[in-house]
């Protein structure tokens, strides 16, 4: 029985399961879409709906209750050093704004089901049951 089992596992530690959650969240919100297994899928929904759900009202709070789930690359360390890193264009950097600005308002009218979860066939490799989550148009 699922009886008030809140969300999936994913056999990862908290850690390891949200960074995989926000790397996914990332990928959905710059491609548009994103396959992944089915599990991983039905989870990324969940938090990308969430997300979106906060973004269709621009304020300072909902910008950073937005910013806890969206990564950006690194700007310290050895990387940071050099200029051709810190100059270069990282489509990273633009997603918070992309997602207030371009995804959001597409969703004013609408109360829910921004994204869609369409099942393609398995993986060839482990034959893990695959799916695509995209955002609905």
């Amino acid at each position: 029985m699922r009886h008030r089992v809140a969300y999936r596992k994913l056999n990862k530690p908290t850690d390891q399961r949200l960074a995989l959650l926000r790397g996914l969240v990332n990928a959905l919100f710059l491609r548009g879409r994103v396959v992944t297994t089915e599990a991983r899928a039905k989870e990324l929904r969940r938090v990308a709906e969430k997300l979106i759900t906060t973004a269709r009202e621009d304020t300072v709070h909902n910008r950073r209750q937005v910013r806890r789930w969206i990564q950006r690359p690194p700007l310290k360390g050895q990387l940071m050093r050099t200029k051709k890193y810190r100059e270069a264009e990282h489509p990273e950097r633009n997603i918070l704004d992309k997602l207030f600005k371009e995804i959001a308002p597409r969703y004013k009218d609408r109360e829910g089901g921004y994204t869609r979860l369409v099942k393609v066939p398995p993986r060839r490799g482990d034959s893990a049951p695959r799916a695509v989550v995209m955002l609905v148009e």
